[in-house]
């Protein structure tokens, strides 16, 4: 219950569309979205947006969003990205 509570009073949200080499600010942090490449897996094909994570002007790490398509069944998930910062999490997800 104290998560819940916590990520209603401090959490922050911000749904957008982005382009390549565009840069999203967002509480301290900076998302540069570098592009996106398509990678195969095992049984699926991915969409795989990279985004480069600043904070303060410092890179702290790199975050791979993705869709990935199933052929064989039809159907298609979406696959987020995490990343804990101390005792929060940044998270990215892909709407395309």
């Amino acid at each position: 219950m104290l998560g819940i509570i916590c990520a209603g009073t401090w959490g922050t949200e911000r749904i957008i569309a982005v382009k390549p080499t565009q840069t999203v600010s967002l509480s301290g942090y900076e998302f540069f979205f570098d592009g996106l490449v398509q990678r195969p897996g095992p049984n699926y094909n991915a969409l795989v947006a990279t985004f480069t994570v600043r904070s303060a002007g410092v890179p702290v790490g790199i975050m791979e969003p993705s869709k990935r398509s199933f052929s064989a069944r039809g159907m298609t998930t979406n696959e987020a990205a995490l990343m804990s910062r101390g005792l929060g999490q940044l998270y990215l997800s892909l709407r395309r």
